[in-house]
């Protein structure tokens, strides 16, 4: 009886600190373990365009009215001139975003772990966070006008967008944004956010998808609480050029890698976002706080 009550504060005090450690076994794992988190990639939102040059451009048709050709009445006249198509030159500038990383040759002889394979995953997830930056700088750049409520969003999607937009535009917004959205009802008091049957898990208003990237899209503001929120055909409104992706190379005998008895991984990549076309795309600064339900802002 009392052997059992001696291995029971062994196992309940400060004796296991002191001198049971020597019969329990410790639980260490070397797994890098990761937390659970979303990182969405705004690049699928818009159109990557791949190049084979550090520079160049793209000839696009302006956007314009076209009228319809004359009747002739005369046929000895001579005919009137119809007009001609009118061009613009997107331009891109390819642009270098790089990193470098020492790794001690100790660490990798001796881990368990999969260092190397670890770092090409981390390294993939820091190129989404580069581009999301690049685009989020462009999107934001775009200056709002104000809006009186709610219905011009879908204002904008019947009237402002051109229909062969309309048909593939999207509305990106953050949490907060996704919030205001679900608590808008009809005159009947039915839900305006409805589910997308062809889509589990996904939302559509006024049957355009909702996007809600919301880790990347934050909430401004200190006093008055401004959401963001993206209206229109982002595939036709942004896009970025992209010249071989990232890419990742490892020395551990270049530069002063072999000197210092380490492994250098590098990252490069190479891209330029740019803005195509702007009245099919819309930003919105969505008021949150004071709570005024049918206030903001959309410009374009």
């Amino acid at each position: 009886m009392e052997v059992d009550v001696f291995f029971e504060d062994i196992l309940c005090n400060d004796w296991l600190i002191l001198g049971g450690y020597i019969i329990v076994p410790s639980d260490v794992q070397t797994k890098i373990n990761q937390y659970k988190r979303t990182l969405p990639m705004l690049e699928t939102l818009i159109n990557l365009i791949p190049v084979s040059n550090a520079s160049g451009s793209r000839v696009y048709e302006k956007i314009a009215t076209m009228t319809a050709l004359t009747n002739v009445t005369d046929l000895t006249a001579d005919l009137s001139d119809m007009g001609s198509p009118q061009f613009e030159k997107i331009s891109y500038e390819i642009k270098d975003y790089a990193g470098i990383m020492p790794i001690p040759n100790d660490l990798l002889n001796d881990t368990d772990v999969n260092l190397m394979e670890y770092l090409a995953q981390w390294i993939a997830r820091k190129s989404v966070v580069t581009r999301n930056t690049l685009i989020l700088a462009i999107l934001t750049a775009l200056t709002p006008a104000t809006f009186a409520d709610w219905k011009a969003i879908k204002k904008a999607i019947n009237i402002t967008l051109d229909p062969a937009f309309a048909v593939d535009a999207k509305i990106v917004t953050n949490q907060d944004g996704y919030q205001y959205l679900d608590t808008l009802v009809d005159g009947q008091g039915r839900p305006l956010l409805q589910a997308d049957a062809t889509k589990p898990g996904g939302n559509i208003l006024f049957g355009k998808p909702v996007v809600v990237p919301n880790s990347v899209l934050a909430t401004t503001g200190t006093t008055t609480k401004l959401a963001p929120m993206f209206v229109g055909n982002l595939k036709e409104a942004v896009a970025m050029f992209e010249r071989q992706g990232h890419q990742i190379a490892s020395t551990n005998i270049g530069g002063t890698a072999f000197q210092k008895n380490q492994t250098h991984v590098r990252v490069i990549e190479r891209e330029n976002v740019k803005v195509l076309i702007h009245p099919q795309l819309f930003t919105v600064k969505l008021m949150l706080h004071p709570f005024l339900p049918n206030f903001f802002s959309i410009g374009g």
